[in-house]
């Protein structure tokens, strides 16, 4: 249908974006370590603190997939264009569900324009470049495929091969996969398409194809430790929260809850009254199960959706032919309307590479450049942008739950609470740069600093519009914070008799040459003159 792919084409043409995603470059690190060496990942080489420890690359073939990505433009403006391209066979992939599930052009027609803005509302915040995508997509097309007129045992044999392609894409979230393949074989068997024992032997070869990839049972500890721990950092995994009162707001990520969880009530209580069969009656509590889950991780909204779609025809047969075409409309509008919000600038710039808004680009540049003494400590959000681009340095931390939140992350966690826990810290870890985001919205929220990197003992000497650079007062240090170290510009705590004026300007062309872009570059409060 004309429709199906124009407003598929339509959600994906506004998704293309600045890359916000944070693991794309460790995965592209993978991916390309793969490529070269011919052997996945089993230990960390990347950070200082976990080097040798257990670590296995179970999305190993989504990697590959992001490092051939990464070679078609410089600075991952494919990556840019890649997720437009994700949302639109999202999109596509959801509407052909729609038309196979409808069987009447004129539904099929009213449930697109309803749900296409709605489905891209509710799920832009997931629309990103990673392996759960790939997953959904593999996913998305196993649903369409069973929707479809054709033997059910020829179905049941493309989704056990998809299924094993979602377990190499993603073994995380190869449970979501999985369920959707269980239910679909059970609805055939409902409507008569599989007898009791085909439907069972199927049942029990679909997880088998979780053991199909190069690490056979070995994923099963870490995704048990990510099954246990929903996130060891929340504020910074917001869509990992359980859902809460608090979180229906009128920010961005709340108008989204305010149009999807009426909309998954309605469809669940509806569809619930019009089942009149064993196949209807599963896939309702099927959605129902998938909705439970979301309730709790946030993450798996968009399987969630997916799972209302099969219902929707049915839901939508009981209304009115008026009500339903009022309703279609009220939903585009609403949904044209929200999908303008989230796309605000200030959420998501469009254009492609990087967004130096969110990753410290010059930083690593900075450092690269200049070559202080190792080793590395670092935000851990800049973790993954870091072992891509400043290879020269091991992180510290970066955001593998299954290597870290046992030992290390309690440790990180404790040392913020002191200045002398921290301080020893760094010195058990023999950490001597310092990649941090900035702490605050003005220049003088470099308060922090005090806390974690004393005047005495370190150096700012590199700002950019995301991060500040901070360097340990050691030999081999001397001569780079001799040149660069910013003394006036960024302290707010020297007085207007003690500012050196001339040191004062060099400071603040520093700050303009090094990223002409940064807004910080303006002086201290009482500084101005």
């Amino acid at each position: 249908m004309k429709l199906a792919v124009l407003l598929a084409l339509l959600f994906g043409a506004v998704s293309v974006a600045y890359v916000s995603e944070t693991d794309i470059f460790m995965q592209k690190r993978a991916g390309e370590e793969i490529v070269q060496t011919h052997h996945l990942q089993r230990v960390d080489s990347w950070t200082t603190t976990k080097a040798g420890q257990p670590w296995r690359n179970f999305q190993w073939l989504s990697t590959v997939v992001f490092h051939g990505l990464s070679t078609l433009a410089d600075d991952y403006k494919a990556v840019s264009v890649f997720r437009g391209l994700v949302v639109f066979l999202c999109l596509l992939l959801v509407n052909w569900c729609l038309v196979s599930a409808s069987r009447d052009d004129y539904v099929a027609t009213l449930l697109i324009a309803a749900f296409d803005p709605v489905f891209y509302v509710v799920c832009s915040r997931r629309f990103q470049v990673r392996p759960e995508m790939l997953v959904f997509l593999v996913t998305a097309l196993n649903a369409a495929l069973w929707l479809r007129e054709g033997r059910a045992q020829a179905k049941a044999l493309t989704g056990l091969a998809l299924l094993v392609v979602a377990a190499n894409l993603h073994a995380g979230v190869f449970p979501l996969a999985l369920f959707t393949q269980l239910v679909f074989l059970w609805a055939a068997h409902a409507e008569g398409g599989l007898s009791t024992r085909a439907a069972t032997a199927w049942s029990l070869a679909a997880p088998l194809a979780f053991l199909c990839t190069p690490f056979g049972t070995d994923t099963l500890a870490p995704l048990l430790t990510l099954a246990r721990n929903t996130s060891y950092l929340p504020s910074a995994n917001e869509d990992m929260w359980p859902l809460r009162a608090r979180h229906f707001d009128f920010s961005y990520a709340g108008l989204s809850f305010w149009v999807w969880v009426p909309l998954t009530a309605a469809t669940l209580a509806t569809a619930a009254r019009a089942a009149r069969s064993r196949r209807d009656r599963l896939l309702t509590l099927a959605a129902a199960a998938m909705t439970a889950g979301v309730f709790l991780r946030q993450r798996l909204i968009v399987f969630q959706m997916l799972s209302l779609v099969p219902l929707l025809p049915a839901t939508a047969r009981l209304a009115t032919r008026r009500t339903r075409q009022l309703v279609a409309a009220a939903f585009c509008a609403a949904g044209a309307l929200f999908a303008i919000h989230v796309q605000h600038p200030n959420i998501r710039a469009f254009g492609l590479g990087v967004d130096r808004r969110f990753f410290p680009v010059r930083s690593a540049e900075f450092v690269r450049s200049e070559k202080p003494a190792p080793a590395l400590t670092n935000n851990m959000l800049f973790g993954p942008y870091l072992i891509d681009r400043l290879r020269e340095y091991p992180v510290a931390l970066d955001q593998r739950e299954d290597l870290y939140v046992h030992d290390f992350y309690p440790e990180f966690v404790a040392a913020q609470e002191t200045p002398a826990r921290f301080k020893e810290f760094l010195a058990r870890h023999r950490l001597n740069v310092a990649i941090e985001k900035y702490p605050g919205v003005r220049a003088t929220g470099l308060g922090e600093r005090q806390f974690k990197f004393p005047i005495a003992e370190w150096a700012l000497v590199f700002m950019d519009q995301a991060s500040v650079v901070y360097l340990r007062r050691v030999a081999a240090n001397e001569a780079i914070i001799r040149k660069w170290e910013y003394r006036l510009l960024f302290n707010s705590t020297v007085g207007d008799a003690e500012v050196d004026r001339e040191r004062l300007l060099a400071e603040r062309r520093h700050c303009v040459e090094n990223d002409p872009e940064n807004p910080r570059c303006a002086p201290a409060p009482g500084q101005e003159r």
